[in-house]
């Protein structure tokens, strides 16, 4: 689906239920001055497709985790619990976050429709945009890898992009002249990038990642 709107997917060499083998990269991760520019421009060309509904047709993975893609016309509703809380309760089924966390958390999690727009227009999503997935070569974008589609709210991955510190107010100022970034999106910036937080504290590093979640909700609330 996605080699249909950006040359920048791998195409499928082999698949069955068990294995997929994609064709290979040449990448070295080195980019040029216009980088950010490059990325918004093909970032966008995805983001263009849309549908009356977030989700998609089948489940999406990020990282190991498997998430739900049931198609939702609220986004709101579809991001708080088929991401946000999805993670949120997998970390305190596991090892709890602390109290004070977990109270913030929670409260947000019942007043999300305060925090977010009302007007999302659902745009077609990577689903794992950072780093490790955008490939450069020799100051060229060669690859964008791993995706975990579906169709939401196109400024939750320009959050992410931006928690990583791969872009910065250039790259929106670029996006939004193709896709217009909404006034607003620094408001409600850290609560997208909590969601990918909490992922980081499951998968990767907890103490690392459990700190900032801290800092972002000490933004947000």
């Amino acid at each position: 689906l996605l080699n249909k709107f950006s040359y920048l997917f791998p195409s499928i060499k082999y698949k069955s239920k068990n294995v997929l083998i994609t064709e290979y990269i040449n990448h070295n991760n080195i980019k040029n001055k216009n980088y950010q520019k490059i990325l918004a421009k093909e970032i966008s060309k995805i983001h263009k497709v849309t549908n009356d509904k977030c989700g998609f047709k089948f489940d999406a993975q990020i990282g190991g985790l498997k998430q739900s893609n049931t198609f939702e016309k609220d986004w709101t509703k579809f991001f708080a619990e088929k991401r946000l809380n999805m993670i949120f309760e997998k970390i305190n089924n596991e090892d709890p976050l602390p109290k004070v966390l977990n109270t913030k958390i929670e409260k947000l999690l019942k007043n999300l429709k305060n925090y977010l727009p009302n007007n999302v227009v659902f745009s077609l999503l990577h689903g794992d945009l950072w780093e490790g997935n955008i490939l450069f070569h020799n100051g060229k974008l060669v690859g964008l890898i791993d995706p975990g589609i579906y169709f939401g709210h196109n400024e939750l991955e320009i959050a992410y992009l931006t928690w990583f510190k791969l872009v910065d107010s250039k790259f929106i100022d670029y996006y939004s002249n193709i896709i217009k970034v909404d006034k607003y999106f620094n408001e409600y910036e850290p609560v997208y990038q909590l969601y990918y937080s909490l992922l980081n504290v499951y998968l990767w590093n907890r103490s690392i990642y459990i700190k900032d979640v801290g800092n972002l909700l000490k933004k947000i609330l």
